[in-house]
């Protein structure tokens, strides 16, 4: 059998400079990374000693005598007591906010946004009644034609937060029609 010779790489003088510069890229590409990783690893540590020495200085001021308090004196803390009149104005305001932040989690915004965007040349509201407990809305409006009207019934009706429950409409001679409109929120 005859020695099969393979000559994986073959060495000029060319690809030797190349080989050179790439090596000396990599090199100074490493030798940034590290730099980087070292600058990391001092400014995590500073900030780490910054955080160290904040809670050591809380903490010695929340000591009393400057001491450590141990766990029963820290149980046996005495917190201000309530008068019965001072506890039914807290739960009054309580019931107060919660009954606020209900009525901001209705999606008014959402409602005029949507009615906003569907709303389009020649169709004008005189009057918006929305009622939140049932959510119902009344529109009431003109239209300058039945073009108008009806291009605004299509968007309304396309919008998901809506289901049109009622449409009442009168024309005018002077080509202006009034409507009444339902709408049901989703």
């Amino acid at each position: 059998m005859r020695p099969i010779n393979i000559n994986f790489i073959t060495i000029t003088e060319q690809s030797s400079k190349k080989t050179v510069v790439l090596l000396l890229i990599l090199l100074i590409y490493s030798v940034y990374l590290i730099g980087d990783n070292i600058y990391i690893f001092y400014v995590q540590k500073r900030d780490i000693e910054h955080y160290n020495r904040k809670i050591k200085h809380y903490s010695s001021e929340n000591t009393t005598d400057k001491r450590t308090r141990t766990s029963e004196e820290i149980k046996t803390k005495s917190y201000k007591k309530f008068s019965a009149a001072e506890i039914e104005d807290i739960k009054a305001d309580v019931s107060f906010l919660n009954k606020l932040l209900q009525y901001k989690s209705f999606p008014w915004i959402d409602i005029l946004d949507k009615l906003e965007l569907s709303i389009d040349n020649g169709v004008l509201f005189t009057q918006i009644d929305i009622d939140r407990e049932s959510k119902q809305i009344l529109l009431k409006g003109n239209a300058d034609s039945a073009e108008n009207l009806s291009l605004f019934i299509k968007t309304i009706s396309s919008e998901r937060l809506f289901v049109l429950n009622s449409l009442s409409q009168e024309s005018k001679q002077s080509g202006v029609i009034n409507f009444d409109m339902g709408l049901q929120i989703r």
